[in-house]
């Protein structure tokens, strides 16, 4: 809904629904308490219908299906109780899953959208920068998160996500900040996000404050190399797989590859986690205007994580890199 008519709307129990017909003006479903937001954000080339909680939506629903015959496309990530419902009341009517057409749209992003995630990046960037002058011995994982998401905020970025792992929590590449305290010398982790205008940025360093232990070091000058090496492999017409494959040659010829446990890297756009996804076996080419992390890592359980990301655009004739963050363990080289 964002993507084709630049709304959003949080809805909980009551359902929003655009439905696109080919032959007619869009039409939009709203709950009335949403109706003027929705009418002052889309009134000029959207219809917009609303319904009370006296009626429900079906009421609505009911009323456009009425002379509708054939296949309507639903996204694949439709709640399962409202496709039930669709169901039900629409026995003139196949429904069929197209996130396959959706995703194939948003894919490749136009002028505007590569504008937004540019800014999402450089707003990303300093809300991290603001958080590591911030970081002090001491201070619990989860505090330093809430740090970041006030600097984000301030700094016009919405819709902020951070993971904060620091020590043994750094080889646990998904592990939501904890109140556990960051301690000297101690590997931290810092992958966060955020979204500008909708378009998401995502964004990992692995820092130490203070001196960093050997085997970080190491760890980290081989996740670093495997980075690199799949930046300098990505390209138009390139197969997704061949950065993947890139950045697990290097950690699997020093050793680690067991260790390298998730995909080299995934699409962003509207979602944090979008198309293309950089991973093994996908042969689809890379094409201009795609936008991708490249995010190498190395996980060693009850030890030790580290990784690196940063954020790719395709262009005509190589890739923009939109991550100008130092890549260094130390913590001074930030702030």
């Amino acid at each position: 809904m964002k993507y084709l008519i630049d709304f959003t709307l949080e809805v909980f129990e009551r359902p929003a629904l655009l439905w696109a017909w080919e032959d007619d003006t869009p039409v939009l479903i709203v709950p009335k308490l949403d109706e003027e937001k929705a009418v002052n954000s889309v009134g000029d080339y959207v219809d917009v219908k609303s319904y009370g909680d006296e009626e429900e939506a079906w009421t609505v629903i009911d009323r456009l299906f009425v002379k509708r015959r054939g296949v309507v496309g639903i996204e694949g990530k439709m709640p399962l109780w409202l496709y039930k419902m669709l169901s039900h009341r629409a026995a003139q009517i196949t429904l069929r899953e197209v996130d396959e057409i959706l995703s194939s749209m948003r894919v490749v992003k136009d002028d505007y959208e590569l504008m937004c995630h540019r800014e999402s990046a450089r707003i990303l960037q300093e809300a991290m920068i603001r958080t590591l002058t911030d970081l002090r011995v001491g201070i619990r994982e989860k505090d330093l998160m809430f740090v970041f998401y006030k600097h984000v905020y301030d700094l016009g970025g919405d819709a902020p996500i951070c993971l904060i792992q620091s020590g043994a929590n750094s080889a646990k590449p998904h592990m939501e900040p904890t109140n556990k305290s960051i301690e000297e010398s101690e590997v931290i982790v810092f992958d966060a996000a955020l979204s500008y205008k909708g378009y998401y940025s995502d964004i990992t360093r692995t820092v130490v404050l203070g001196k960093p232990p050997e085997n970080a070091v190491k760890l980290f000058n081989i996740v670093y190399d495997a980075q690199v090496k799949a930046i300098n492999a990505a390209g138009p017409g390139v197969p997704a797989g061949a950065v993947d494959q890139s950045a697990r040659s290097v950690i699997s010829e020093q050793g680690f590859g067991q260790y390298f446990i998730h995909r080299t890297g995934h699409g962003l756009g509207l979602e944090i986690h979008d198309e293309p996804s950089i991973k093994a076996g996908n042969t689809s080419p890379l094409r201009r205007g795609m936008v991708f992390t490249v995010e190498p890592g190395i996980y060693l359980p009850g030890t030790i994580g580290v990784r690196i990301e940063d954020n790719l655009i395709i262009t005509s004739s190589g890739v923009e890199n939109t991550a100008g963050l130092p890549k260094t363990l130390s913590i001074h080289d930030f702030v």
